[in-house]
């Protein structure tokens, strides 16, 4: 056609497109830390930014963008902290945080030798559902919700599959949406990986690497630390899939927690282990297995029941307790039973009683509660299950926390027998 074109400041490095909705939208100029960070951003010309916008759904595929609120720019602190087009509140910023604190962490692992681009492409309020594809619809057996199927996985996900546009990865910060009854929660269950497998599959790319936020803090009345859980089906997947909980770094009752840093900045060493091979250990403690013990009272002290805790990935530096951020966000006396939720033991006959997180002198994780009686089972056990986790035992070589957990005891190993012996003081449940 006789037309021309010149590209200038071209790089050839790793693309990673950040998903999700409003905690992933979250911009860093209302980051906690935005004064500081943002200025950083000077520092990184060699990553690259681009915001997709959200006036564009679709029922139908489409191969373009239709709305894009910030073309390729360099990074730097103008860029980071950009105003949406014709926006004059100075809190609607384009680039999300969460994907700043992650590509910034990839890139500082790199050496800052790879060039990093970040596409910001999120909408708050979404439900995965409009992220998935018909065919995860029917997987999960969701039934033909046509209002709300696959319009941004249209509009927002498949105009990159022209080509396909060469990506490194995906993070993803949603799930709010989806929190509620246990029937949400369990098609999150399956349609959160069903996503992931859809996604991998049309940017050819069976095991590329996925990254997400373990959900934050907020107050309803159930499914939060339901969902959390539900998320992490996604670990069952093959190829590289990391996450970063946000769990301990909340906001109370508000469900836009302001400190964004940790799990950018946790996502993005997943990241640096996952698909560049670094020595990096990225994965929280997590509840593996436990065993129980009741101990008789003697000498006027209570009877105590503990649980010792078996945890995976613990660094070799062991444990450590922290006081837990979340207890400066809120006032536990005014919410409902259950929302600051800290460690919890459920026995045969006392039911549910609050326990004590602590860590022993041979560096295990231990619950300890007082039981009103010897004779009876510990059936149960919980830790920050709830709406506001209360997380105080962390690694001490990572500085990540022990992730949430609710595990039944007999679930989980069989039923337990009480052996009692008019010798001893202890009840010591033998697991089989």
């Amino acid at each position: 056609t006789g037309e021309s074109a010149d590209l200038t400041d071209i790089l050839f490095g790793d693309v990673y497109i950040c998903g999700g909705q409003s905690n992933m939208a979250f911009p860093m100029p209302a980051e906690i830390n935005a004064t500081e960070d943002v200025a950083l951003a000077d520092k990184y010309p060699h990553i690259r930014l681009f915001t997709v916008g959200t006036d564009t759904s679709s029922s139908v595929a489409l191969d373009d963008l239709q709305t894009i609120w910030q073309t390729w720019e360099v990074a730097s602190s103008k860029t980071v902290a950009k105003r949406r087009p014709n926006e004059k509140n100075e809190n609607k910023n384009l680039f999300s945080a969460v994907c700043w604190y992650f590509g910034k962490t990839v890139a500082d692992g790199l050496e800052n030798k790879v060039p990093i681009g970040l596409v910001s492409n999120n909408w708050g309020g979404t439900k995965v559902e409009v992220w998935s594809t018909k065919d995860a619809m029917d997987e999960c057996h969701h039934g033909d919700n046509t209002a709300v199927q696959g319009k941004l996985y249209n509009a927002m996900i498949l105009p990159y599959t022209v080509g396909p546009m060469a990506v490194a990865g995906f993070t993803w910060y949603q799930g709010e949406s989806n929190a509620g009854h246990q029937r949400a929660v369990d098609l999150y269950e399956c349609m959160f990986p069903a996503m992931i497998r859809a996604w991998r599959k049309v940017m050819e790319v069976p095991d590329a690497y996925f990254g997400f936020v373990q959900l934050s803090t907020w107050c309803i009345d159930s499914g939060v630390a339901e969902l959390r859980e539900a998320q992490m089906a996604a670990l069952n997947l093959l190829g590289k899939i990391g996450y970063a909980t946000n769990a301990d770094h909340g906001a109370g009752c508000n469900i836009h927690p302001t400190f964004k840093r940790p799990c950018g900045t946790r996502l993005g060493n997943s990241a640096l282990a996952l698909n560049y091979g670094e020595d990096i250990a990225w994965r929280s403690p997590s509840y593996s297995g436990a065993a129980v013990k009741v101990i008789k009272a003697g000498n006027g002290d209570p009877t105590q029941a503990i649980v010792i805790v078996q945890l995976a990935d613990v660094s070799s530096k062991g444990l450590e307790l922290r006081d837990p951020y979340n207890r400066g966000t809120l006032d536990c006396a005014a919410q409902k039973p259950g929302v600051c939720a800290w460690a919890s033991i459920m026995l045969e006959v006392d039911g549910w009683v609050n326990a004590t997180a602590t860590v022993s002198d041979d560096g295990q994780m231990v619950l300890v509660a007082n039981a009103s009686n010897e004779k009876q089972e510990i059936l149960d056990s919980s830790y920050g299950w709830g709406a506001v986790p209360m997380l105080t035992v962390y690694d001490a070589g990572t500085g990540l926390p022990v992730l949430p957990w609710n595990r039944s005891i007999r679930g989980a190993t069989g039923r337990q027998k009480l052996l009692r012996s008019a010798n001893s003081k202890e009840s010591i449940a033998k697991l089989e």
